[in-house]
């Protein structure tokens, strides 16, 4: 910006130079034609006396008619080249005032030049001003992120103790995984007797039926063929399945920290994607389940089929088709 501001200003000024020498050069012309008009005038003062003289003269000498016209005759030419050059000096006048009209008009248009080019000067000192003062905020900004950045770093330290302890309680988290696991398996293994046709209800499903039922507004024909203790999202809790919904519920002794309630319609859901779950006590099945609307995932299921073909077996008895995908 600061060299383009060097070349505007030079070329201002070189134009003003330019416009200088066109006045004087003006000024010389003018000189130089009224030094011819005052010799022009001198000539034709000195040629209308000897014009005067010789007329005398020729009026006293000249005897005949032929010589006396001839003489007529060149006082009328002299007379006509006085009006010839009455008319070029005219001329010349206007000729002279239409190159000062023009070189008027070139001064006031380069004058409205050099005012525009100042402008833009002046707007360009006033834009480097501005970008100087914005790199002024940017560096008190960059200090203050550096602070903050400072203690954002003293707080990540200081929370490297905290983690130790909560991978304690992850290590013990992993041991009532364990023990939830062996509980399900023994649930599956009830729930498989209960759910065998040749077998009645027992009065335990049944209560357990009634409460799912009044809990969450079902119809006296829904019953719990599956529950699962699992984890949705990150929350611990019980996964019931029935004829046409899957309803999730925290565990009782988490619900006053993170309680999570889910209830899914079977024909809602688009796909379930089936992925295995390697851990330290075991393989676990993971399920993530699809619907228009959300996506919720189920960690920490038992590694068998059975509890997919029964979701997919339900939503087809309701005449709705679930799409099952494999994750590795």
């Amino acid at each position: 910006l600061k060299s383009t501001s060097g070349q505007l200003y030079s070329s201002l000024l070189d134009k003003n130079e330019e416009i200088r020498c066109l006045h004087l050069q003006i000024q010389l012309s003018k000189k130089a034609i009224e030094e011819a008009e005052e010799q022009a005038h001198h000539w034709r003062e000195r040629a209308f006396n000897e014009i005067n003289q010789q007329t005398g003269y020729i009026s006293n000498l000249v005897k005949s008619s032929k010589e006396f016209k001839d003489v007529v005759s060149e006082i009328d030419k002299l007379r006509r080249d006085k009006l010839a050059w009455e008319e070029e000096k005219l001329m010349i006048h206007g000729e002279i005032d239409k190159e000062n009209a023009v070189l008027n008009q070139e001064k006031r248009a380069f004058e409205a030049h050099l005012e525009l080019e100042q402008k833009n000067i002046q707007q360009i000192e006033n834009t480097i001003a501005h970008l100087k003062k914005i790199l002024v905020n940017f560096n008190e900004e960059s200090n203050v992120l550096k602070m903050e950045i400072q203690g954002q770093t003293e707080a990540l330290k200081m929370g490297e103790d905290d983690l130790a302890s909560q991978n304690e309680e992850i290590e013990k988290l992993l041991v009532d995984n364990t023990n939830l696991a062996e509980h399900n398996a023994e649930l599956m293994t009830g729930l498989k007797a209960i759910s065998d046709p040749s077998n009645l209800r027992s009065i335990r499903a049944l209560e357990d039926d009634k409460e799912l039922q009044s809990r969450h507004n079902l119809p006296p024909s829904e019953h719990i063929t599956e529950q699962i203790h699992c984890t949705c999202d990150g929350t611990t809790g019980m996964l019931y399945i029935t004829s046409s919904h899957l309803i999730f519920e925290s565990t009782k002794r988490l619900i006053s920290k993170n309680q999570k309630l889910l209830k899914i319609v079977l024909t809602s859901i688009n796909s379930i994607s089936k992925s295995e779950e390697r851990r330290m006590v075991g393989t676990y099945m993971a399920l993530e389940i699809k619907t228009a609307a959300e996506v919720h995932t189920f960690t920490g299921l038992p590694a068998h089929e059975e509890t997919v073909a029964m979701i997919v077996n339900h939503a087809k008895t309701l005449n709705h088709q679930i799409q099952i995908l494999h994750n590795p």
